[in-house]
Formats: C-alpha cells, structure tokens, sequence
C-alpha cells in the first residue's frame, strides 16, 4: 500500500563575505536542512524494526533526517579583463531513525545460517532516497573580455555522491562548459556554445544461490558448483542418507552495475536586431546534441545443468558465467529555430516562427523486445527507439497596451 506522505522542511543558513584585498573576496556559508515526514495511511507495507515499528506508517523507513551543507567560494577580478572563481562544497545527510525491515526468520527457508545470510545484506540495503549520503562539489569558472567584441567563459564542475548502506553506491559528473561570444553592437551578436556531461551511477547487490537437498535413502543427491573462485570444484552434500533437509549454498557474491550519460552539445546563436530591417528583430538557434549511454555489468550468474542429481554419477553441475554488457543506448538530435518579430507601429508587433527537430535513437530495450512475447515472464512494448522530425510554424499578434 503507497500511504501518502506529508513533509515538513526547514531550512536555516549563515552567510559571510570577507574582501581581504582589492578584487578578491572569500565566502564562507553553512546551511542545514532538516525534513520531517509523517502520514496518514495504515498500509500494511513490509514490517520493519526500530524506532518506527509500532507506528502506523509503515512504509516509511525514515521519519527524520538533517543535511549539513559548507561551503567556500573565492572570486578574484584583479586583471580588468579577466575574472574567475572557484567554490567548494561538502554536505552530509543523515537519516536520524531509520528502520531496518524485519529479517527473515528459519521457517522461512530451509536453514536458520542461510536466513542470517540473508538478513546480513537484506538489512543493509538501504533505501536510497533516505540513505545516508556524503555528496562533493567542486566549480571553476572563469571569463576573459578578450575586447569590445569578443568574450570568451568556461566552466568545470565535479559532483559526487557516495551512500551508505545502499544499493545506489556513488552517482558522479563531471560537467564541461565553453563560450565564445562576440558582439558588434546592439545590432548584432553571435554565441557560440559547446558542453559535455558525463554522469555516472553504480549499482549493487548481492547473488545469493541455494539449493535443498531431499532426505531419505531414495533421494541422495550432490551438487558440483564450478567454474567460480578461479575454477575451484565445491562439493556440497554426497551419497549420503540425510535425516534432515538440508541445504546447500553455492554462492554469495556481489553483482554490479555502473550506468553512464555522456552528452556533448554544440550550439550556435545569432540576433539580428533591425539590421534588414529597422522594423525586424531575427533569432536564430542552432544546436546539436549527441548522448550515449554505457551499461557495464559484474558479477554474474550460476546455471544448472539440469540433472537430477540423485545419484554421485548424475550430480547437479552449476557453472559461473560472468554477465555481458549491455548495448549502448544512443541519441542524436538537431534542432534548428528562426523567430523573428516586426514592429508595426509601438503598440503593434508580429512574430513569426519555424522550428524544425530531428531525432535518431537506438535503444535495445525498445529494440530487442518488438514483439510482446518475445521473451518469457516478459511483456514486451512493441514500439521501437523513437526516430522522428518535427517541423511547427507559428505566428502570433502582440498588442502592447500604452
């Protein structure tokens, strides 16, 4: 049951800037940020243990939590033509109650050591929205005024988040920014404009693989589990009469996702102010953007050989086969723009308008499951990666009232 959630936020911070010589400045700031949550529903969600237990809203893992912000910025304009700064900053999140969920017990399963297993990383596994999180921030920027016309800017920033206790182990980017600017007069002025993302997120969990083995003379059964830990051979159970089920676990290693966003952006932007015309005002923007998105993955999976097992010349074979990675997941898109308005009179203007987008996609979660029954316990979408142009025109009359 999804029981809504009520939030109450507060948030307080201090500010202090300190010029300790001509054209330079220091800025010093804290903020804290605390959030409270409740709600109103009685959902039966998933128990959990601690401070929220006994409390109606089940599905909420943390009540209370607090975020501590620093930071440190420092300008420096000392060349006329040349200005700059760089600014750090650190936060830390804490979720001040969180609730375990409750642990699986030994009926649940078929042996009590493989439910503590369990619970070792089911435990710990926080949600990562309220997870405790420790997030970075680094920015450098700076402008040069090459003359009247041309300008040149950049900009670099690094963010990074790290959690604990969470499936979502880091998120990070790494943000480029560069721009060239010239400008003759009010009449003309041309930007040109380029900058490249790169976000990425690792994932992980854990692969816990069991397998119970029958009782009784009748049912004697073993496993051979191979091809993992460099190729080593486990034996787990042999022709044995058992008097209890017992069971077997083959593994417990971690899986891993690392999931990237690279983006490059290239654009261009020109206004023509009454230069055809002293009536006409034109906008011209181009721009071109191609992402590519990376999925790389680790770990990996046991597979069965699908014997029977019940006798030491038929045992069950499990072997490791490490995961491939995944396709990348593209996009190219180029959108062109021209507006332009024309001054009737002062309180009359017209604009028009054209816009043309063209996208091309690939995308095999799209493309590997055309068809909806393509895969098993899967439904696919039956659409493909979205390739398409857009063309819009568009025109409008403005009445400014004096």
């Amino acid at each position: 049951t999804n029981d809504p959630i009520n939030t109450k936020k507060t948030q307080y911070f201090v500010d202090a800037d300190y010029a300790f010589a001509k054209a330079q400045a220091v800025k010093l700031g804290f903020q804290r940020q605390n959030i409270d949550r409740t709600s109103d529903g009685n959902g039966f969600a998933p128990s959990r243990t601690g401070a929220t237990a006994n409390t109606n809203d089940f599905t909420l893992p943390v009540h209370k939590s607090k975020e501590d912000t620093w930071n440190v910025e420092y300008r420096n304009s000392m060349v006329s033509d040349l200005t700059g700064r760089v600014s750090y900053s650190q936060s830390t999140r804490r979720g001040l109650d969180y609730s375990t969920p409750s642990g699986l017990t030994s009926t649940t399963v078929d042996n009590a050591a493989l439910a503590i297993l369990l619970n070792s990383h089911y435990g710990v596994f926080r949600d990562s929205f309220v997870a405790d999180r420790t997030r970075d921030k680094l920015r450098l920027a700076a402008n040069y005024q090459m003359n009247n016309e041309w300008s040149l800017g950049g900009g670099l920033d690094f963010n990074r988040d790290k959690y604990t206790n969470a499936g979502l182990q880091e998120a990070k980017s790494t943000i480029l920014n560069l721009d060239l600017a010239y400008s003759r007069d009010e009449k003309l002025s041309v930007n040109t404009f380029y900058s490249y993302e790169d976000r990425i997120s690792r994932l992980v969990g854990r692969n816990i693989t069991q397998v119970g083995l029958a009782t009784g003379a009748a049912n004697e059964q073993w496993v051979q589990y191979a091809g993992f830990n460099g190729g080593a051979v486990t034996l787990c159970g042999n022709a044995v009469l058992f008097t209890a089920q017992p069971t077997c676990t083959l593994s417990n290693f971690a899986w891993g996702m690392d999931q990237s966003d690279k983006v490059h952006t290239f654009g261009i932007t020109a206004k023509l102010n009454g230069l055809l015309d002293p009536k006409l005002d034109l906008k011209v923007d181009l721009a071109y953007i191609h992402a590519k998105t990376p999925i790389k993955a680790s770990g990996g999976s046991l597979v069965s050989n699908g014997a029977a097992g019940t006798a030491i010349g038929t045992p069950i074979v499990y072997t490791f086969f490490a995961p491939a990675n995944y396709d990348d997941i593209t996009s190219k898109t180029i959108q062109f723009r021209i507006t332009g308005n024309y001054m009737i009179d002062k309180s009359q203007t017209i604009r028009v308008g054209y816009m043309y987008q063209r996208l091309q996609s690939s995308d095999w979660q799209y493309d590997a499951y055309v068809n909806p029954v393509a895969m098993q316990s899967y439904i696919g979408t039956g659409q493909t990666s979205p390739n398409y142009s857009v063309n819009v025109i568009g025109a409008s009359y403005i009445y400014t009232f004096q």
